[in-house]
Parts: C-alpha cells; sequence; structure tokens
C-alpha cells in the first residue's frame, strides 16, 4: 500500500488519533530513494519496531510490490516512533525495503531518528517513563495501560 513520504496519512488512523502522524516508507512500486542507512540508525528502527508495534494481522498480509520476479515478501504490520512533536509511522515491510531494495528513508526522518537515538531518549512509543517496559508474547511493550504504546 503506497502512502506518499512524510504524508500526514496513516494506515490505521485509529492507532494515531490526536498525534501528528508523518508516513515513511509505505513505498508501493517503487523505491523513491535508494543509499545505505547507517547501522546505527538501523539498530534503532529494530529497537523501536520492537517496543512500539501494533499488528494487523486481522486486514491481511502485506506483499512487497517492488519484488518482480520470484517469490516477493510478506509482512504485516506497523510501528512507530515519536520525535519532534511527530509521530512517524513504519510498516513492518521497511525492513525488507531496506535491506533488499536499497530504501533510504527520508532525510528529515533519519535527523529525527538520530538526534532521538544519540540523546538517549529512547522513552517508549514517546510516552516518557510513565511505564515500564513489560514482555508480551515474545515482543516488549509500554505498560501505561493504554494503546498508545506496544502490540495490540
Amino acid at each position: 500500500m503506497h502512502i506518499p513520504e512524510l504524508s500526514p496519512q496513516a494506515y490505521e488512523p485509529s492507532m494515531h488519533t490526536g498525534a501528528e502522524v508523518r508516513a515513511v516508507g509505505w513505498l508501493g512500486v517503487d523505491v523513491p530513494r535508494e543509499g545505505q542507512i547507517a547501522p546505527d540508525l538501523l539498530a534503532a528502527l529494530r529497537y523501536y519496531s520492537k517496543t512500539c508495534y501494533h499488528s494487523d494481522g486481522y486486514r491481511g498480509v502485506h506483499t512487497c510490490e517492488v519484488c518482480k520476479r520470484g517469490k516477493r515478501a510478506n509482512s504485516h504490520g506497523e510501528f512507530w516512533i515519536e520525535c519532534r512533536g511527530l509521530r512517524y509511522v513504519l510498516p513492518m515491510m521497511v525492513f525488507h525495503y531496506i535491506e533488499v531494495h536499497r530504501y533510504l528513508p527520508p532525510d528529515e526522518f533519519l535527523a529525527a531518528l538520530e538526534q532521538k537515538w544519540l540523546e538517549g531518549s529512547r522513552s517508549r512509543c514517546g510516552v516518557a517513563d510513565r511505564g515500564k517496559m513489560i514482555k508480551y508474547g515474545k515482543r516488549w511493550q509500554c505498560s501505561t495501560g493504554s494503546n498508545e504504546s506496544g502490540r495490540i
């Protein structure tokens, strides 16, 4: 499913009520920008994908539209990172796009992610230290008691 880069549109709007959303990595059939993401930023993405995750398995599986031949990658779900007053929402498929298709997210997003990561501001899902991390199945989530964090 294609959503324009940095648009205020969300795949699952009900998960982001009240947040100022920016879409990142909802590619469709084209990779808008290629390059290599810094290893520390890829590690930051992986970290946040495990703490601020929403599974949308009830809506079906997302199949990579960029893959042209052979077996195409599948994924489902989204995760988000809050920084600089914005909630950047990414598909779980973004890791496939980065690793296989050399997708490079927008500079605005990468700068915000780097700032958040380097400052050590790893507040879970943007909910600054309001809850402890708890184990939920194989994933970790925020224990804030609301749907604004973790795996739903």
